[in-house]
């Protein structure tokens, strides 16, 4: 060093031509700000910054000031940041630039010196005072920590934990380097580790703004999966849209500070993050249904608060993947969006152009299921029509829910009859509290009034002492469809029963006779008379009444009661022991009718009706054998018959029975995916309209599916799903 001085310069002048390694020589510097004069200082070229201590010379008489001189603020906060980050042992010697400046050391320890004496490698004490070595020149830091009988540290590593990330060691970090060369300390500055801790450095310096940029970063995607999850959590509980902004703001309030970081909480931005919830879900249905062999449809109408006319549908599919007949919420369309009149032409041209646009194939509807409305399920010109031109072996059924009375007491309003029977018997057995209620309030309430002149007359208490008659038998065959279960063999006698039944109020006048009864009984001070000719009225009005039902039945259900029906030979139960007559001859008949339908208009025809009555001669013995096998909850339950247990059994070993019965499984999966109840669109509707109300009337189209497509078929919170 002795053979490398150059020329004098003040340590002012030197520093000066870089404002960050200041920040390390602070130590020098303060000396001058409080007063201490410093002389000029031979500087080596070698190490130009960091002089030993040993080599500056400071005049004799102005030691004694310069060392009374307190160190500055910062370079005391660095002495106890290094002390507290490495918490060294009290009993440590532990060496660094700050340290060792503001305590004048020049060199280690002898005993240290003696432990490293028969080493090759030793540490230098005077690579602390190294520009080249210590000094980070974009921190301007000193970052080089020696503790005695241990090794090397590098405060930076340790500060911000980095490691390599190729083996995840942490040298210099946790453990100390003990590769005491030269070479060992440039080789660590160009590590991926040390850049690592640089550049976390310098992002915990800069300013706010940066520093919260970068914290977005970091928590971007949990932030979005919070924030969809909190949508999510809205559309379930058909909460309204625009509260959405305000439970991020709550979720903020209540600790989860990462919130504050979500800013799409424009209303466009929210709309988005409802769509695509929404999107994802019908994607999802879409790819289970587009694996399915064939799916059933179910529709209905329904008038929203904004008065608009409304196709909501349904769609009953066999899940391959999970085993079991799954019904979702397909879709909503406005019927008037392009057409003046709800006509069948219009409902089947939406019903046929958003299967189109959700890529779905109209032939492969092979079932539909309506409310039974004439533009629904016309001979001639209907929706079911239709859809029969396309695809000639599709079957249409209608709920039994048809409206058959328009008002009820309560509220003059539109109803379903079913829930309508309640309000018919509860008038019957409380009709004289009623009336005499209304009587006393109609001096001062035009309404009851108005009430009071329509049910104070016998034609109204005859008219519901017949809905108290046939209501409950119209219920009983409705039930048996809205259960939705697979138990076909009690469908054309339920149909039987009901038919018989109103046949026989008719022809009994048991409705009438009863009203006589309690005209002369229990309703005898109600000032109500049955005079003949009102008498003959009602007579006329229960044989209307019984015949349009009848009627109404037979035109809903002639047509593919056959085939539905057909479907029953499926119930292992029913099968007769093999060796018989009865076991020879079950089923043949139902399994030719499903023959002729499901292969007409096929190449081959005859052909493949003969190859699905072998396949049944043969499919007879294993299902003889599955009789066995069907679980005790099926036989005991309600929630499956034994017949949908069957075709599951066979549609689930579809890859082991589909090269002996390959006619049998797809018509397994025909029954299954046919809908026998119109009870799911009645859900729908009542969903539609708790979600669409008077103040969320402005609601569009493809918000409101989006909404419905969760709050119908999207899985509750904390599920796996």
């Amino acid at each position: 060093m002795e053979g490398h001085r150059g020329k004098k310069r003040s340590l002012r002048d030197y520093f000066s031509s870089n404002p960050l390694e200041n920040v390390i020589h602070e130590t020098t510097l303060s000396n001058e700000s409080v007063g201490c004069e410093v002389e000029e200082v031979t500087v080596s070229n070698k190490i130009p910054a960091f002089a030993p201590a040993q080599k500056v010379n400071i005049a004799n008489e102005k030691s004694a000031q310069a060392e009374s001189c307190h160190l500055s603020h910062d370079t005391a906060m660095m002495i106890k940041e290094m002390e507290t980050l490495f918490a060294f042992p009290e009993e440590s010697v532990v060496h660094n630039f700050y340290k060792c400046t503001s305590g004048h050391c020049q060199h280690l320890t002898a005993q240290e010196q003696s432990r490293l004496k028969p080493s090759r490698d030793r540490f230098i004490h005077n690579w602390l005072f190294d520009k080249s070595l210590n000094l980070c020149r974009k921190t301007g830091l000193a970052w080089l920590v020696y503790q005695e009988g241990k090794g090397m540290f590098c405060f930076l590593c340790k500060k911000h934990s980095t490691e390599n990330q190729q083996n995840k060691s942490k040298v210099f970090n946790a453990t100390p380097s003990i590769r005491f060369k030269k070479t060992a300390l440039q080789d660590h500055l160009s590590t991926q580790q040390h850049k690592d801790a640089v550049e976390a450095e310098m992002l915990s310096r800069v300013s706010v703004f940066h520093k919260e940029v970068e914290e977005r970063k970091v928590v971007k995607e949990d932030v979005m999966f919070k924030a969809f999850m909190a949508a999510y959590w809205v559309i379930k509980e058909e909460i309204s849209n625009t509260k959405f902004s305000s439970l991020i703001e709550l979720l903020t309030l209540l600790g989860l500070d990462h919130m504050k970081h979500f800013q799409y909480t424009a209303q466009g931005s929210v709309r988005e993050i409802f769509l695509a919830l929404g999107a994802a879900l019908q994607d999802k249905l879409l790819e289970n249904v587009k694996k399915a062999h064939c799916f059933g449809l179910l529709s209905d109408e329904v008038t929203d608060v904004s008065v608009l006319e409304m196709l909501i549908t349904f769609i009953q599919y066999f899940d391959n993947k999970t085993g079991n007949v799954e019904t979702r919420f397909l879709f909503v369309e406005d019927v008037l969006k392009n057409s003046s009149s709800a006509n069948a032409e219009t409902i089947f041209s939406v019903l046929t152009s958003q299967l189109t646009k959700i890529g779905l194939e109209v032939k492969n509807c092979s079932s539909l299921v309506s409310d039974g409305a004439a533009v629904m399920t016309g001979l001639r010109g209907g929706v079911a029509a239709r859809l029969k031109e396309i695809n000639m072996k599709s079957l249409v059924l209608s709920d039994k829910s048809k409206k058959v009375v328009a008002k009820k007491f309560k509220k003059a309003c539109q109803t379903r009859w079913l829930s309508f029977h309640a309000a018919t018997q509860a008038i019957h057995d409380d009709f004289l509290a009623l009336q005499h209620t209304l009587r006393q309030l109609k001096d001062n309430d035009a309404v009851a009034c108005g009430l009071l002149s329509k049910i104070d007359s016998s034609k109204f208490i005859g008219t519901i002492y017949i809905l108290k008659e046939i209501l409950p038998v119209l219920a009983s065959l409705s039930k048996n469809f809205q259960r939705g279960q697979m138990n076909f063999s009690h469908i054309e006698p339920s149909i039987a029963y009901t038919t018989h039944k109103l046949t026989e109020f008719a022809d009994s006048k048991s409705p009438i006779a009863a009203l006589k009864k309690d005209l002369e009984g229990r309703l005898s001070t109600c000032e109500l008379h049955l005079t003949d000719p009102q008498e003959n009225q009602l007579t006329g009005l229960l044989n209307k009444y019984v015949a349009a039902l009848k009627e109404n039945i037979h035109r809903r259900f002639d047509g593919d009661l056959p085939i539905v029906s057909a479907f029953s030979i499926f119930n292992p139960l029913t099968l007769p022991q093999p060796g018989s007559g009865a076991f020879k001859e079950h089923g043949t008949k139902q399994v030719k009718t499903l023959a002729v339908h499901f292969f007409q208009g096929d190449q081959e025809e005859k052909a493949k009706q003969e190859q699905l009555l072998v396949e049944w001669e043969k499919f007879k013995f294993d299902m003889h054998t599955w009789r066995h096998d069907i679980p005790e909850e099926v036989k005991v339950s309600h929630l499956e018959t034994a017949t949908e247990w069957c075709l599951k059994r066979l549609i689930s070993l579809k890859t082991t029975y589909s090269s002996v019965f390959p006619a049998l499984a797809n018509i397994a999966e025909v029954c299954l995916s046919m809908p026998v109840s119109n009870a799911w669109p009645e859900r729908g509707c009542s969903a539609l309209k708790r979600i669409k109300t008077r103040l969320r009337n402005r609601l569009s189209v493809d918000m409101l599916q989006s909404l419905l497509i969760i709050s119908i078929n999207g899985p509750e919170l904390g599920t796996i799903e």
